[in-house]
């Protein structure tokens, strides 16, 4: 796994010293990124995660698959009816930190992915980007927006 080294770091950091926020097109090795695509599409095993009423929710994947059909649409259909009442979300997860320090799913390419996030040369980046030397360590979640998912208007 690879950091793409055609990344114009002087660049990206005066574009986030212009915007205070930037994204970062193409940022692994074309191989690694056509890799962790694969990944993802057909290979990560996908929870769902959704905010009601109570507050944040988690379903594991093997949870998510033990449930009824019947009980899957009257789940999606009572977070539908709270999306325009207040913050509220419903998307595929993979909590990307929990699963690397519980050594699950070891084969996933997203494990890689999570120790390139953290590792010396990419921090370095970041914090040549973004000017902020405090910088530790990275946090990563793996997200799926599925047909009829959604993340209401939040201001973080």
């Amino acid at each position: 796994m690879e950091i793409n080294p055609g990344l114009d770091i002087a660049g990206l950091g005066r574009s986030f010293a212009t915007r205070g926020r930037l994204v970062i097109a193409n940022p692994l090795a074309p191989a690694d990124a056509e890799r962790l695509h694969a990944c993802l599409a057909s290979e990560t095993p996908w929870g769902l995660a959704y905010h009601d009423e109570t507050g944040p929710q988690q379903i594991d994947p093997a949870r998510l698959a033990s449930l009824a059909a019947g009980d899957v649409v009257a789940l999606h259909e009572r977070i539908e009816r709270q999306a325009g009442q207040a913050f509220r979300y419903r998307y595929r997860c993979y909590p990307m930190v929990d699963a690397y320090l519980q050594r699950k799913d070891p084969h996933l390419m997203l494990h890689a992915v999570f120790e390139l996030l953290n590792s010396q040369p990419m921090l370095d980046r970041i914090r040549a980007i973004t000017g902020l030397r405090q910088i530790v360590r990275a946090d990563a979640q793996a997200t799926l927006y599925a047909p009829g998912d959604f993340l209401t208007l939040h201001n973080d």
